[in-house]
């Protein structure tokens, strides 16, 4: 086996069983790689040392339906966990979310900030002319604050909005249930 599986796992993965790719970053990356890599080269009897072996695996395994079944079911178990962990994650972090007002603060003077800046910035291109050294750095930071601002916007009026909204209405559910 080259020494790492992690981007032969990667192609491995993004064809057949995507909801794994989450489970070849951090620390059980390796671990996961092997597994994908393994359970590939069982199925398949082909030994996977280099990315052309990779292309030869993914046809086999595309050519049959079996296969693609047997593989999906040997990575159950990998599946299942990096759906708990990404599950935790998530829980853990509306739990964090909840306990700070200086978070909720933080939110909202940043927020401001983003849009101040972003407006600023725009007012003064608008303006006046950029100077010729300077133009690509003032066009990036625009570019910047341009992206912050749309995150902000779909922070406060979109899908983030939202899940902020269920995690407060699951934390006064649990309150009234005390």
């Amino acid at each position: 086996m080259i020494a790492s599986l992690i981007p032969l796992a990667l192609d491995l993965a993004g064809e057949f069983i995507p909801d794994l790719i989450g489970g070849l970053a951090g620390k059980n990356a390796k671990k996961v790689a092997q597994k994908v890599v393994g359970a590939a080269e069982d199925i398949t009897g082909q030994e996977i040392k280099s990315s052309e072996d990779v292309q030869k695996v993914i046809q086999i395994i595309k050519s049959d339906a079996q296969l693609q079944t047997e593989l999906k079911m040997q990575l159950s178990k990998e599946r299942l966990e990096t759906a708990k962990l990404h599950s935790q994650d998530r829980v853990s972090a509306r739990g964090m979310a909840q306990k700070s007002t200086l978070h909720a603060i933080a939110v909202c003077v940043i927020s401001v900030l983003v849009i101040a800046g972003f407006g600023v910035m725009l007012w003064l291109i608008l303006g006046d002319p950029l100077p010729e050294g300077n133009s690509e750095i003032v066009y990036i930071l625009l570019g910047t604050l341009a992206a912050g601002f749309s995150q902000t916007l779909n922070f406060w009026l979109g899908s983030s909005r939202s899940s902020q909204d269920k995690s407060q209405a699951m934390v006064d559910a649990a309150k009234r249930t005390d």
